[in-house]
């Protein structure tokens, strides 16, 4: 039968994820992740002494609650107890069941009663046998795509650190990686705020500060290193004190190697990804992560996705995504930009930049021109107010000559 860390994770990954992230705390769900987090650490913890730890319900890692449930893991805010820090847990998920995994959490052995004991084993036993070797386990390209997203991370994370990229951006620093049969990595827990909800409460001309941050830290820390994303998304940002944390580097590709992903795969987000990268993803590159930012920017702007009812979206044979890209360039209306945003999008969209650099120019001319325009505004505004303030004082004055 499947082992304890398989069997909870799948219970997990069987939920909605507005389901997962709103766990109560006496929930059979809350047992599941607190039995998977216990499935990840270790027997015995060993103390300063050398012994090992005598509490046999030992955790390292505390759940907090499940942030999210993505395509290929589950992110779970937890406490390190090694550590003494907050950290997130990212949990690779085993390939899909067949429809014969229907395995009940064994319940409780009766404590009376030898026969109802015995059908009790039976029952189960009958049941356990049926599941047996029905979860697939981790493929080599599951392992590899993980490990090396991993890696990845680690790296740029140094490199940032050592070109001082910090005033830009910031990628979380990731700890420990974990081999099969587990797969799994903790990294550094940033409390930030979703890009889209930052967004929502920010003019526009912050909104387009802080994209501006984002392609210098692009530019900087990844395209700079000969390496792209490939998963640009509102969904991969955080937003800490005013600057973007970048998230989630499963299938970012260092430009300088071969063997990064299989040919026939299907990577990136759909809507934010290009064209060329939906169709041909071992070949993705820079242009890709530009058209992926212009994708996002629509949604900073917009202070929201756009209305993805409107696209057909169907699964073909091999598990690929088939839609219409041009019923998708509909629904990113240009419109809504003023002209300078509407020039530096169409071009990222368009494939017109050859390089960040370009794009990054660009959107420096735009938010120059945002900035002047918001400033002749703000002498006209204040006069008005002053008015205001004038006609007030003028009415106190004459209500005060009328009492007299």
């Amino acid at each position: 039968m499947p082992d304890k860390y398989t069997w909870h994770l799948w219970q997990l990954a069987q939920m909605p994820d507005e389901a997962l992230q709103t766990i109560e705390i006496d929930s059979k769900e809350r047992k599941w992740l607190h039995e998977l987090l216990k499935s990840m650490s270790p027997e015995k913890r060993v103390l300063p002494s050398g012994e090992p730890d005598p509490d046999d319900d030992w955790l390292r890692y505390v759940p907090d609650r499940i942030l999210k449930k993505g395509g290929e893991a589950l992110i779970v805010l937890a406490k390190d107890k090694f550590e003494r820090r907050s950290c997130i847990l990212k949990i690779a998920l085993p390939s899909e069941p067949t429809e014969e995994l229907k395995v009940k959490e064994k319940p409780t052995t009766p404590k009376r009663g030898l026969i109802k004991q015995a059908l009790y084993r039976i029952v189960y036993d009958q049941d356990a046998e049926k599941a047996k070797g029905k979860i697939k386990s981790y493929t080599n390209e599951n392992v590899e795509h993980f490990r090396r997203g991993f890696m990845l991370q680690k790296q740029l994370h140094a490199a940032m650190i050592r070109k001082g990229c910090q005033q830009y951006g910031y990628i979380p620093d990731v700890y420990c990686f974990h081999e099969p049969p587990q797969l799994w990595f903790s990294q550094e827990y940033m409390p930030g705020e979703e890009l889209l909800t930052w967004c929502a409460r920010h003019s526009d001309q912050e909104i387009l500060a802080l994209f501006l941050k984002i392609v210098l830290f692009i530019e900087q820390c990844l395209h700079g290193f000969a390496t792209v994303h490939s998963d640009i998304a509102p969904k991969n940002f955080l937003v800490v004190q005013d600057l973007p944390v970048l998230l989630d580097f499963g299938i970012a590709k260092c430009l300088k190697m071969d063997t990064i992903t299989n040919p026939g795969s299907q990577l990136g987000t759909p809507l934010y990804a290009s064209e060329n990268q939906i169709t041909d993803s071992r070949n993705r590159g820079c242009k890709d992560d530009l058209f992926s930012l212009g994708r996002a920017f629509w949604s900073m702007w917009n202070r929201g996705e756009p209305d993805f009812a409107q696209v057909v979206l169907q699964k073909g044979e091999d598990g690929r995504l088939i839609y219409d890209p041009a019923a998708i360039d509909q629904i990113f209306d240009l419109s809504i930009f003023p002209l300078p945003c509407k020039y530096f999008y169409a071009k990222a969209i368009r494939g017109d930049y050859e390089d960040i650099s370009d794009m990054r120019m660009d959107v420096e001319m735009a938010l120059a021109e945002l900035s002047a325009k918001t400033k002749n505004c703000a002498a006209p505004c204040r006069e008005l107010q002053n008015l205001e303030i004038e006609l007030k004082t003028l009415k106190t004055m004459m209500r005060k000559l009328g009492e007299d």
